[in-house]
Order: structure tokens, then sequence, then C-alpha cells
């Protein structure tokens, strides 16, 4: 493990299941991790330049301000970086449905929120155009991916 990281918790068989379980002890940053032997495990630091890559935030510095419907540049006041699952850069004004669930990876030490299109079924052009793409409520066959 990386200097500065403390393992919290392990043995989940969900990250669902982990975050459910977290006792709201750790530092700023508490991840969820995959380990082989472990299944799911909560790991914290104190930045996010501490946890491995891939770690999945659920605990950072303004997490409970991502609710609602924000602009990308919201989102990077808070994260380093948001981009879509094929790579592309939102523009900072384009819309992200965040349905209060947003799980940016770290990734070389950055925080970043990976977003797939999203469409309300509206013509608003107010409506957002993105939602993260890891989802609240996810099929089971991919809960655990």
């Amino acid at each position: 493990m990386s200097s500065g990281l403390l393992r919290l918790a392990g043995g989940f068989a969900t990250t669902r299941e982990a975050e459910h379980a977290y006792d709201g002890s750790g530092g700023a940053f508490v991840a969820t991790v995959f380990d082989p032997v472990d299944q799911v495990v909560i790991v914290s630091a104190e930045n996010a330049q501490q946890l491995p890559d891939r770690a999945r935030l659920f605990v950072f510095p303004g997490h409970e301000q991502l609710s609602g419907t924000l602009e990308v540049a919201a989102l990077l006041e808070l994260l380093d970086e948001v981009r879509s699952f094929d790579g592309t850069v939102p523009g900072a004004q384009e819309r992200v449905e965040t349905q209060r669930f947003v799980r940016p990876l770290v990734e070389a030490g950055r925080t970043v929120l990976v977003l797939r299109p999203y469409d309300d079924g509206t013509d608003s052009p107010d409506r957002a155009a993105h939602v993260p793409f890891e989802q609240p409520n996810p099929t089971p066959c991919c809960a655990n991916h």
C-alpha cells in the first residue's frame, strides 16, 4: 500500500455493501478498491495522490455538494478531470445529472469523473446531456464491476 494509505475494512462482496458499512472514520479521501483475496476493501488517505490507481472515491472534499444537475465547470471545482467514457471532454457549460451519485476514480493521483450520455426524454435547452458512468442502481450483472 502507498505511504499514507490506511486500510479501514475489507471483505465486502460489492462496493455498495462497503459504502453502507463505512463508519465515517478515515481521512479526507475514502475509496473502495478491489483486492483479489479480500474482495472489496475500503481505504482512506489525506489526499488522492496517496490512493492507488482505480480507487473509487465515495468520500472526498465537497462530495456532499454534488447533487442535482450541475455544469461541468462546477464539477471541476472539486475534481481534477471530467470526461466521457469515450475520452472526449465535455464543455464547461454542459450539464450533468448527478443522480446524487458521483464516484470519481483516482488516476495517477488525480480525481477523474467518467460520464456517459444521458437523455431525459425532454427537449428542454436546460436538460442534462450526461450522467456519471457509474449508476446508483446498476443492473445486477454489472454491480460488481
